[in-house]
């Protein structure tokens, strides 16, 4: 979790598919959560669901969108839009895109 450069204190959101087990999930938010502190609470979206979600804009300052080990998910430019619209000013966005080829 340290290369995520997640500090003591923050808010953290977690945008995860469906690919990625409940496990490998769960094992993902304790690992955040243990970095942020038990009075913080890790935000965790399906990336499906994030576009109707009520956070108010500026909510996060770390957004991790498919970084949760076994995920495969897609970016749209709409759910990209919401991420940019719930992370604060000066925040942070992680991301890993799975990427496909073509044969």
């Amino acid at each position: 979790m340290a290369e995520y450069g997640i500090s003591l204190g923050e808010q953290v959101a977690v945008v995860c598919d469906s690919y990625a087990s409940p496990e490998a999930l769960q094992k993902f938010v304790q690992d955040v959560q243990a970095i942020i502190g038990a009075e913080n609470q890790v935000s965790v979206e399906n990336v499906n669901q994030l576009l109707y979600s009520s956070h108010k804009e500026s909510s996060f300052d770390v957004v991790l969108s498919g970084l949760v080990p076994g995920s495969l998910t897609q970016h749209s430019a709409e759910l990209l839009a919401e991420i940019a619209r719930i992370v604060k000013p000066g925040g942070r966005v992680l991301l890993k895109e799975a990427v496909t080829t073509e044969t």
